[in-house]
């Protein structure tokens, strides 16, 4: 499939906080993408998919686990949720999901993929342009260890 246009992706599905600002605006969990990987991902939690229904040529799959992203991007992803979790953990943010398959057993593999796809250049700068912008950063960005240290144990509680 060929895409006429970007798209935004909500890594944490708008659908699941009722498109509430301020999060639905948060651009520490939107991303670009391509029009047809977004509406296929649709509001999937993110898993590893042993088979693929769809992929893309860049490698994001999805399967009946759910929706993998493309290894290149896989740390970007667990620290947007990560963020997400950690500022609106306190917000209604859980909307008709099973907060427990989309979230909390996903954590340890969201550990790994932050273990194994750490910040590059263009994340590092797309933070600071956040910041200016927006006036925050994300602290999974700056500092990747962070993640592990705060764990999955609590990670999972929130």
């Amino acid at each position: 499939i060929v895409d006429g246009f970007i798209n935004a992706e909500h890594i944490w599905p708008q659908g699941y906080f009722k498109s509430a600002l301020p999060m639905a605006a948060d651009l520490h969990h939107l991303q670009s993408t391509f029009v047809t990987p977004n509406g296929r991902r649709g509001n999937f939690k993110f898993a590893k998919v042993s088979q693929a229904t769809y992929s893309t040529n860049s490698g994001s799959k999805l399967g009946k686990e759910g929706f993998e992203p493309a290894d290149a991007v896989k740390g970007n992803v667990a620290r947007a949720m990560f963020y997400f979790v950690a500022r609106y953990y306190d917000k209604n943010i859980t909307h008709g999901m099973d907060y427990n398959s989309f979230w909390k057993k996903n954590v340890p593999m969201l550990l790994e993929w932050n273990r194994q796809d750490p910040p590059d250049a263009a994340e590092l700068r797309r933070n600071g342009l956040v910041e200016q912008f927006q006036g925050n950063r994300n602290p999974f960005v700056d500092d990747p260890s962070l993640a592990a240290r705060v764990g999955a144990q609590v990670f999972a509680a929130h």
